[in-house]
């Protein structure tokens, strides 16, 4: 509903309409007196290190500094995100004052710095080739699993970071990889995780999983006998062995893809105890859920 003009004219000649305007002359004095009262604020300064060529900290220094400044709300009121610019000489060890750096950079109105003052550490840079590590939890629908191990491009990245750190570094996991009831094939793109000290010549890589419907399958695989005497025998000289393979490699799966053995080397033929463990020593890497019995054997000389 709108008013008429004589109704507009009614109500500012009102007394509301004074009151009205009295309380909002009083409330831009009051906003006024505040902004001109000084007071503290303190922000997070985010810090920015400019290191000499072929130079990296030992430890991660600190990222951000919390700085209480003093000033008038018109001076608060005109605050922008700022930034500490901190150049990095080539001693192995350096003296940080966040509190001297802030004052010249920021202003003469800094009166705290958290933390005040840090040491830091600094050591010559390294390169080196790593591997990738694909990093998966997948929940597979019922009877399905990797077909293969997850294949990522590229395999193998260059890392640059502390000396002392890369030399030990053999490789570089991915972010994690999730899916559930999966059961297909996929190719997708996939961060790797950046460590705070490190540069990698590539952020992202690419990974391919593959999934495939597995069956379970017997076989029946000879025992090998090692380091023993010709008259030797064991028993028995069989293992049964059962394990789930995919249905593309079904057909592939014989016995000779695996090797059991029993090795006698430095055992003692006279003890009364003329039993020994079987190893499975060879079996294709693409076979899953592995279970063989016996364990061991008997062995005994044959007269």
């Amino acid at each position: 509903m709108t008013l008429k003009l004589p109704n507009i004219r009614q109500f500012f000649t009102h007394e509301r309409a004074v009151l009205m305007a009295c309380i909002g002359i009083a409330l831009c004095f009051w906003v006024l007196n505040r902004l001109s009262k000084y007071s503290k604020k303190t922000v997070p300064v985010r810090i920015e290190y400019l290191l000499p060529q072929g130079k990296a900290f030992s430890e991660l220094p600190p990222q951000y500094v919390q700085v209480t400044r003093q000033g008038t709300g018109w001076d608060f009121l005109t605050d922008r995100e700022q930034r500490l610019f901190i150049q990095i000489g080539a001693d192995s060890v350096q003296h940080l004052s966040f509190r001297d750096l802030a004052i010249q950079q920021l202003g003469s109105d800094v009166i705290g710095v958290n933390p005040d003052q840090v040491n830091a550490w600094i050591e010559p840079t390294k390169k080196k080739w790593v591997r990738v590590e694909a990093i998966a939890q997948i929940n597979f629908v019922k009877g399905f699993d990797l077909a293969d191990s997850i294949e990522v491009t590229p395999s193998v990245i260059e890392i640059e970071g502390p000396k002392s750190l890369v030399e030990d570094l053999a490789f570089i996991q991915t972010d994690t990889l999730r899916f559930d009831r999966f059961k297909d094939s996929v190719l997708t793109k996939i961060k790797l995780h950046e460590p705070p000290l490190f540069k990698l010549s590539t952020t992202e890589i690419v990974a391919k999983i593959v999934a495939e419907q597995f069956t379970e399958k017997s076989l029946f695989v000879p025992i090998v006998i090692k380091n023993a005497p010709q008259s030797l025998r064991i028993f028995p000289n069989k293992i049964k062995l059962d394990c789930t393979v995919a249905l593309s490699h079904y057909p592939l799966l014989d016995a000779d893809k695996f090797i059991a053995e029993v090795d006698l080397k430095n055992i003692d033929f006279k003890t009364k105890n003329n039993t020994i463990a079987i190893s499975l020593n060879i079996y294709p890497i693409w076979v899953r859920n592995i279970k063989f019995s016996p364990k061991s054997v008997e062995f005994y000389f044959e007269k």
